[in-house]
């Protein structure tokens, strides 16, 4: 598989990962996660419409989820959804890397 259909796989997992966090999760991460199942979500439909250009949509959110919640946080007290943003970026960025690692980029 190469990296494309990789990340559309990783995309995919995460979508079953979240749902099972989602699951056993607590009301406050439940709250923390709802902007993560979202656009999660969200990115399984674009990867089964447009699986030759999800690199580039992801990327796309990720640059602009950076210049928002890219800088250091430990200076605040975040809300809920702050924090869920942050959960989000974090983890398509676990996505890009698993997929770069298991396609060998």
């Amino acid at each position: 598989m190469d990296y494309k259909q990789k990340l559309v796989k990783q995309i995919k997992d995460e979508l079953v990962f979240q749902k099972m966090e989602n699951e056993t999760g607590t009301e406050e991460y439940n709250q923390a996660s709802e902007y993560h199942t979202s656009l999660i979500s969200s990115l399984n439909i674009l990867a089964d419409k447009y699986p030759n250009f999800i690199d580039i949509l992801l990327k796309q959110h990720i640059d602009e989820e950076e210049k928002i919640f890219g800088d250091d946080t430990s200076q605040f007290d975040l809300t809920q959804y702050e924090k869920g943003r942050i959960y989000s970026l974090v983890r398509c960025r676990h996505m890009i890397r698993i997929a770069k690692e298991e396609s060998g980029i």
